[in-house]
């Protein structure tokens, strides 16, 4: 019997984990719950008293009611918190102090910075899930809560929606042989080995051992507990390179972590592996060359990495072009065409082909270097370090030229 409840609640948290993350958005989701992403909550908190101390009577109300719905959870993962979040509570019920309340919202901000509230809930959730009792509206509460904060974390810790889609159907996960021998899984294991590891070496068998005897020694507690493996990962320095088609030039451009660049005379990549048959940063174009937009990012999650890099990007060329009053062609990202290197300069996946088109070459903006230009660079880097309101006011505003540029 014990057993049988316990598999009827492990189904239910598969399914609501589902069931949360398959609506359309996180966003829309969260408009018919009280349950908002604790972080982002009381860092949007601490901006609106910044900027302007609550003279707003509707989000004062707003983050006094959220503030208290916090407090009260019914939860024991979020008791690390209640000390803090009472004495905020308390600054409600009276003229505010609001340097104070500032630093109490900053002491809420670093216990949420590293993870502790995601590993208690996932602690949590394994002890309700397998503990032999009965699934009642109040444990289902419970679970409810305990799977989105966990959600919220993980979005925190930049892992996309769609992969964590994924994870709860990947910690359930076996393993398999392909037809060349090699292990395979999407069991969040911590078993680790060199990407240019050779896969016919002692050190790969050694590496897949290593997996196999995690994957065997499993219980369903160990598999529960492995969505911390999630939380724990390391991210690691990629640099995801996109063509830019439409964009012509031999410069060498930085802005931040994005750099724009001509592949004729700068290659970031330095070493193709063999066993991927990859293709250089031309995109297999040997006569029309666009330059490249490259942005170097700390990952964890390709997926998220992928559109990060390519808004970023799509910002910086914002920037770029309102150097220029009109140009014939849209300037476009392929983001259907990516190239990524670690900062070895190992090429890690490969893209499609690039198509060709004479016509649409000759008529790209070509780029210089000049004073111009180099006062954007210097702007976007003022944009990165002082992060004030009028510059992204500014940069939507390039944003939306931009996009009128195209259409006239």
């Amino acid at each position: 019997m014990p057993e049988e409840i316990v598999i009827v609640k492990v189904n239910y948290f598969i399914d609501y984990w589902r069931d949360f993350l398959y609506s359309d958005s996180i966003e829309e989701d969260l408009t018919h719950t009280v349950v908002y992403n604790p972080r982002e909550l009381f860092q949007e908190f601490a901006d609106e008293i910044s900027r302007k101390e609550f003279r707003n009577k509707d989000n004062k109300d707003f983050f006094a009611k959220s503030t208290d719905e916090i407090y009260n959870f019914k939860i024991e993962s979020t008791k690390f918190l209640k000390s803090t979040l009472l004495l905020i509570k308390h600054q409600f019920g009276k003229k505010t102090n609001f340097q104070y309340l500032l630093n109490l919202l900053s002491i809420v901000d670093r216990k949420l910075s590293n993870n502790e509230l995601g590993f208690n809930c996932i602690d949590e959730l394994e002890k309700i899930l397998t503990d032999g009792t009965e699934l009642n509206s109040n444990t289902k509460e419970k679970i409810q809560l305990l799977i989105k904060l966990i959600i919220f974390e993980l979005i925190n810790k930049e892992y996309s929606t769609k992969s964590i889609e994924k994870f709860v159907y990947n910690i359930f996960d076996k393993y398999q042989f392909n037809r060349d021998g090699i292990l395979c899984t999407n069991f969040p294991h911590n078993c680790k080995v060199s990407f240019d590891t050779n896969i016919d070496s002692v050190e790969f068998e050694k590496y897949q051992e290593q997996i196999k005897e995690v994957i065997d020694n499993l219980d369903l507690n160990k598999r529960l507990l492995s969505l911390k493996n999630y939380l724990n990962k390391e991210p690691e320095k990629l640099t995801y390179i996109f063509q830019i088609k439409g964009l012509k030039g031999n410069i060498n451009l930085t802005f931040g972590n994005v750099r724009i660049y001509n592949p004729q005379a700068i290659q970031l990549i330095q070493n193709y592996p063999a066993r991927l048959n990859l293709f250089n940063e031309l995109f297999n174009s040997k006569n029309l060359i666009y330059c490249n937009g490259a942005v170097a990012l700390e990952v964890v999650d390709d997926e998220y990495a992928k559109k990060n890099a390519a808004l970023l990007l799509s910002e910086v060329l914002d920037v770029l072009l309102s150097a220029y009053s009109k140009y014939e062609l849209p300037i476009r990202i392929y983001t259907t065409k990516i190239l990524i290197c670690d900062e070895n300069g190992n090429q890690r996946e490969m893209s499609d082909n690039s198509d060709s088109d004479a016509l649409y070459h000759h008529k790209s903006i070509k780029i210089e270097q000049s004073s111009n230009i180099e006062y954007l660079e210097n702007y976007y880097s003022s944009i990165l370090t002082n992060k004030l309101k009028i510059d992204s006011i500014i940069l939507e505003s390039l944003h939306w030229k931009r996009k009128a540029t195209r259409i006239f």
